[in-house]
């Protein structure tokens, strides 16, 4: 419940930059904002992240594994490169495309 959650936000923050956006979507998905990284900083934070919370003995004896999708902003001369609705609908394929490939992965957003 929402335990296991303020564990794996605290995972986070020791994991991410301190200039990481941290929120919850929905009932058990985070969104993360790390602004000025690049894509394979990002990738790198998302895979310690999931090995960190993968490897832990939650109470309870929770086994717990997270997916991950990533997309970037900025990169591309198209104005909805910056859309808010835009990139979470990018994100939210990558994260289902992460979930159907055995979970416990990241995927980037095409």
């Amino acid at each position: 419940g929402d335990d296991l959650f303020k564990e794996i936000i605290l995972i986070m923050r020791k994991e991410l930059p301190a200039v990481a956006l941290i929120g919850r979507h929905g009932t058990d998905e985070f969104i993360v904002c790390l602004p000025h990284r690049s894509l394979e900083e990002t990738t790198y934070h998302a895979n310690q992240i999931l090995q960190t919370v993968a490897n832990k003995a939650f109470a309870e004896g929770d086994h717990v594994t997270l997916s991950a999708g990533i997309c970037t902003a900025g990169n591309t001369p198209e104005a909805d490169d910056y859309d808010l609705i835009s990139l979470m609908s990018r994100v939210h394929l990558a994260l289902l495309k992460a979930q159907r490939n055995g979970r416990n992965c990241v995927t980037i957003a095409d």
